[in-house]
């Protein structure tokens, strides 16, 4: 699958913006080297490094064109926060480094920056056409009836598609709800 089947052209022309003059930039028809979006290899076709650091005190933060990550985090949310970072990037900054706290004690500017941020990162690591086909296999190779899904059949679609995206179980719940992928019947 090439990046050109995962994200718009106009996604990947952003993307681009940020790389630096050295870096290759992504290229529309790349071949995706797994089946989910390898960040980190994104990250260096734009130029950055990632770097882990112990006692971080922050999942991530934006170095100019380093990504600085707390070694203790599960891969997981690693890969959520060179996302997370990445998306800082896109909005222009070339530092975001506020470590910890809750969301209500930053400021409003701040808490659209995060919400960006995140926003930018499902989309990255979860773009609609890739979630689509990886939930339309699930529910194929497991012989579910698409239009009378289960709570159960979901919830064990959000696990597969978690497991096979490499993200967590709570961003792809979000992300899906987001796209309003499964939409609740009413029970007569």
């Amino acid at each position: 699958m090439k990046y050109s089947e995962v994200f718009s052209s106009d996604f990947i022309e952003k993307l681009n913006q940020i790389k630096t003059q050295e870096s290759p930039g992504v290229k529309a028809d790349n071949e995706l080297e797994c089946e989910y979006i390898d960040v980190e290899n994104i990250v260096k076709m734009l130029g950055f490094q990632v770097e882990r650091i112990e006692n971080l005190g922050a999942s991530g933060q934006l170095d100019c064109k380093v990504i600085k990550l707390n070694k203790d985090d599960v891969p997981y949310r690693q890969r959520f926060s060179i996302a997370h970072e990445l998306g800082h990037a896109m909005q222009g900054q070339s530092k975001a480094n506020r470590l910890g706290g809750r969301a209500s004690d930053y400021s409003i500017d701040e808490q659209k920056d995060e919400v960006f941020a995140n926003k930018f990162a499902a989309r990255l690591l979860m773009p609609l056409k890739l979630v689509s086909k990886n939930i339309n296999n699930i529910i194929a190779s497991n012989k579910m009836d698409s239009n009378k899904l289960s709570r159960e059949n979901v919830d064990y679609i959000m696990s597969e598609l978690s497991s096979k995206l490499q993200v967590s179980l709570q961003s792809v719940e979000f992300r899906v709800r987001n796209l309003n992928i499964f939409v609740e019947s009413e029970e007569e």
